[in-house]
């Protein structure tokens, strides 16, 4: 009887999860070292990627996770009036998706409790933003910070909010719970010592008066999109954040963590079969770096776009420059057949 493919993996968010219980279904050993998700953070996932988080892993959201529909979103970004756009989606806390996954997991297949990775045939690292920036390349030094506000005049819950501000842009959404999520991302040059004061300006721009309800929940946090170039080589990868992590402005974040976890167990899974990297590895590497430039290139357009585009001049010539250190390669050889990869 041959060896069993064993593979360790190390991160607290979507990823982690999501590829643990793939990798398991598949009939591979996996231990899964869990830390800490992180603050509450709300997101918006898209009628789509609760669809494939349905059909991967078996999630209803609107069933097992606290969750509020939206209908669509309000839009100020080109102008400072505000535009409606139909955008379905499903508002929760990214902590209770996660905590659903790991619920989900096959327990006989799954060990939670792995300190360490001895005897680990292959190592994944999913451990989120921020953690390889000695060998990536990130698109900008844009920082988020997260909070909440009981309430605001007029507020549309049906509808989550992005508007471009003085100082930044500012996303709101009706919290599933109560209150109003609020996350706001400036530029380096916008930032100040104070995240309360911050989004009481943001508030203070698009609700007069009413800044100084709103609270912060903790810490900036780094949000340019950002690569691992050194995220695959034999033995190891990183995924999720690690690997790749996008601009909240420009990409569904969730429906990033469960693709990339859906490409990196399609390259395990055909490693442990082959026992050979053979080309996978190649592969991976190519589709991040090609979906890295693309996701960039759409960045530049639209922080060009903004009515505040001035504030953003510096972030959008670190993006540029980010482009030039990482060459575009398309992804060639495979395409992914469901769970497999096939030739393309």
């Amino acid at each position: 009887m041959a060896n069993p493919f064993r593979v360790w993996i190390e991160g607290g968010g979507v990823a982690a999860a999501a590829l643990a219980t793939l990798l398991a279904r598949r009939g591979i050993d996996v231990a899964l070292r869990r830390e800490d998700a992180g603050p509450s953070r709300i997101v918006a996932i898209p009628r789509a990627t609760a669809l494939m988080l349905h059909d991967l892993l078996g999630i209803d959201i609107e069933r097992r996770v606290r969750a509020r529909l939206v209908v669509g979103r309000r839009v100020a970004w080109e102008e400072v009036r505000f535009v409606e756009v139909a955008a379905p989606a499903l508002i929760c806390d990214v902590r209770d998706l996660v905590s659903c996954i790991v619920d989900g997991m096959p327990r006989d297949a799954v060990q939670t409790s792995a300190q360490d990775a001895s005897g680990a045939d292959w190592i994944v690292l999913a451990r989120g933003r921020g953690r390889n920036d000695d060998r990536g390349v990130a698109a900008g030094e844009r920082a988020a910070v997260v909070g909440s506000i009981p309430s605001l005049p007029s507020f549309d819950t049906q509808r989550t909010l992005v508007a471009a501000v003085p100082d930044g842009w500012l996303f709101a959404a009706a919290h599933p719970e109560s209150g109003i999520a609020l996350t706001l991302v400036q530029p380096p040059g916008r930032l100040t010592e104070s995240e309360p004061a911050a989004l009481t300006a943001a508030v203070d721009a698009l609700w007069p008066g009413h800044g100084r309800t709103a609270s912060a929940g903790g810490a900036r946090v780094h949000s340019a999109p950002c690569l691992d170039l050194d995220c695959a080589r034999p033995g190891h990868m990183t995924v999720g954040d690690s690997a790749f992590a996008i601009d909240p402005l420009r990409g569904d974040g969730v429906g990033f963590a469960i693709r990339g976890a859906l490409l990196a167990q399609s390259v395990l899974g055909a490693i442990a079969r082959e026992r050979s990297v053979g080309p996978y590895l190649t592969h991976y590497a190519a589709r991040l770096r090609h979906a890295f430039c693309r996701h960039v290139d759409e960045c530049v357009s639209h922080y060009e776009r903004a009515w505040n585009a001035a504030i953003w001049q510096g972030e959008i010539a670190k993006m540029r420059r980010s482009r030039r250190l990482v060459a575009d390669v398309p992804p060639l050889r495979f395409r992914l057949d469901h769970l497999d990869l096939a030739p393309a």
